[in-house]
């Protein structure tokens, strides 16, 4: 059952029954930063069940953006090069991780809203529930 709030209707958290049951091998084009990622957080997401192969492009942006803040950060330390830009890139990358880590559940306060179902349906002292 999903609970109605004025911002629309929430689909209450599950496994998805197409969800991937292994981790399917790193893409070779991901730099070791990103396929370290990769390897670090598709193994939590798969058994949560949260994870279709129509999702694993998503988790590959994600791995992508981990990566770059990673490597950003080491070139911005090596002299010569230009601190700015790699600040600027690692900035950019680490919003786009950010957002993303949320929908996949990968941050506390997203990780939490979704494995727990109930937390959405109870609108006891909520006085803009929809009723």
């Amino acid at each position: 059952m999903s609970a109605t709030h004025l911002r629309g209707v929430k689909t209450p958290a599950g496994r998805d029954p197409d969800a991937i049951k292994r981790k399917p091998p790193v893409p070779k084009h991901l730099t070791p930063f990103a396929a370290k990622e990769w390897d670090r957080v598709l193994p939590m997401l798969i058994r949560r069940g949260l994870i279709c192969q129509a999702d694993l492009g998503f988790v590959e942006a994600y791995c992508v953006a981990r990566g770059l803040i990673v490597e950003a950060e080491l070139r911005r330390r090596q002299k010569g090069e230009d601190m700015a830009k790699w600040l600027r890139t690692q900035n950019a990358a680490m919003l786009t991780a950010a957002r993303l880590s949320a929908s996949l559940g990968l941050d506390p306060s997203s990780r939490a809203r979704l494995l727990d179902k109930d937390a959405d349906e109870d609108d006891g002292d909520d006085p803009l529930a929809v009723r």
